[in-house]
Parts: C-alpha cells; structure tokens; sequence
C-alpha cells in the first residue's frame, strides 16, 4: 500500500512484479492471498479516492458535500454501502 491509499502498491516495498511473484509462490504451495479491505478512502488526489468521486458513491452531507471521517490514513471518505448495493455491487 502506498502512502495509506487502499487498491494500490507500495514502489519500494512492493513493486508488482514482487507481489505476482509473492502470489504465484504463495499458490504453488496450495496457499491463498486474501486482500483485506478497509472501506476507508484517504480524501486525497489519487486515483481510488478520484473514482469514488466521478461515481458519486462516497457518503454525503446533508448539503451534497463529501462526509469525511479521520481514521488511520488520516482524513477519509467512505463508501455508501446501500448505494453500492442499489448499483448492483457485491460485497
């Protein structure tokens, strides 16, 4: 994960061609690689947070505007999740 933004890696640590290699072996060995996801989105210029924006499917104030909570990225936005499952997403 780079810089605390989830659905990305980090350059250094974990560059892609390690984690395909990380997966790879990790299934070689009848093994499983399970992503855990945290819902929380650092309200930051990237691309998973400029996505969520695009598609409206962030939580909003009462007056439109993006709800922003603090957790462990720092400010974030989160999901609506019974927007997400009115669209047709799975959990």
């Amino acid at each position: 994960m780079y810089s605390r933004w989830v659905f990305t890696l980090d350059p250094d640590r974990f560059p892609l061609d390690k984690m395909q290699w990380i997966v790879r072996t990790l299934h070689k060995n009848n093994q499983h690689y399970i992503m855990m996801i945290d819902p929380a989105i650092a309200y930051q210029p990237y691309s998973s947070f400029q996505r969520g924006v695009e598609s409206g499917i962030f939580l909003k104030e009462a007056n439109g505007d993006i709800h922003k909570g603090v957790v462990w990225p720092g400010v974030t936005a989160f999901p609506d999740c019974m927007l997400l499952q009115e669209l047709g997403v799975k959990s």
